[in-house]
């Protein structure tokens, strides 16, 4: 496993000096460059990053061993691809969800009752899985993907149909997640507390593997119970079986990755 940061900072000449004394040439401006956690210039790199201020985006990648060898992974999108509808003024909430124990403040605490709508089926191009804008906790497939890769595992599908007639649209499925499974948090996973609800939403996690399962479960794709999110946005993870990452990998589909589950790695 590494761990990578893609940093982003404003630079001038003395900042400039700065990462060249340790060995890292900046262009003058707005710059963005990438670093791991085993160069040997990192420690530096961390204080000059914190004293100048530069954002720090932080990113895992793990060793094939270390995916394989996984019990569970959660599934995470490689891309987004269009809106819920009604998507103009948020209506699209009121129609694919019963929001009454919803926090209308920090977003948690929604459910599903009603499909998904889109304007009309997506431009897939390469990929054959994706995730709407703004909705980070539901997968969509290709109808042939689900029957074959996703229909075997015993997992149902849900129409999406038209915004506009409402009919099924022909050329996208949502995959139903129905089982929800705790996930072990400690204290490095940082979280925010409602003031409204007093619900607890962690932040997204983006270093090292994803905290472990509480119990072990046969069901092959299943969301956390925690909820994660910052400010107004909420969703709950998605983790599958080392099976179903099997053969989502095995059958070449593009548009996720995977993280492994903390204690599910050989």
């Amino acid at each position: 496993m590494k761990i990578n940061h893609r940093v982003t900072l404003s630079v001038d000449e003395r900042i400039a000096n700065a990462f060249f004394k340790i060995g890292l040439v900046l262009n003058v401006g707005f710059t963005t460059f990438d670093i791991d956690e085993q160069d040997e210039r990192w420690p530096a790199v961390s204080v000059l990053i914190e004293s100048f201020k530069g954002v720090d985006i932080v990113a895992s990648s793990f060793e094939k061993e270390e995916l394989n060898s996984a019990h569970y992974l959660e599934m995470i999108p490689d891309w987004h691809h269009g809106y819920p509808e009604p998507s103009d003024d948020a209506s699209y909430k009121d129609k694919t969800y019963d929001m009454s124990n919803c926090c209308q403040l920090c977003n948690t605490g929604y459910v599903q009752n009603n499909p998904f709508r889109m304007r009309k089926n997506p431009g897939w191009g390469q990929r054959s899985i994706l995730q709407l804008n703004w909705i980070f906790g539901d997968y969509f497939v290709q109808p042939d993907v689900w029957h074959s890769v996703f229909s075997p595992f015993g997992i149902n599908r849900i129409e999406v149909v038209s915004n506009k007639t409402l009919n099924a649209l022909t050329d996208i499925l949502q995959l139903e997640i129905s089982n929800r499974v705790a996930v072990r948090m400690t204290e490095e996973n940082k979280y925010e507390v409602c003031l409204k609800c007093g619900a607890k939403k962690y932040l997204p996690h983006s270093r090292g593997f994803f905290p472990p399962v509480d119990l072990e479960t046969d069901t092959p794709i299943f969301k956390t119970e925690q909820w994660f999110g910052s400010g107004g946005s909420a969703w709950q993870a998605v983790i599958v079986s080392a099976a179903l990452y099997r053969a989502i990998v095995d059958s070449g589909i593009r548009g996720v990755r995977f993280k492994p589950l903390a204690n599910a790695v050989v």
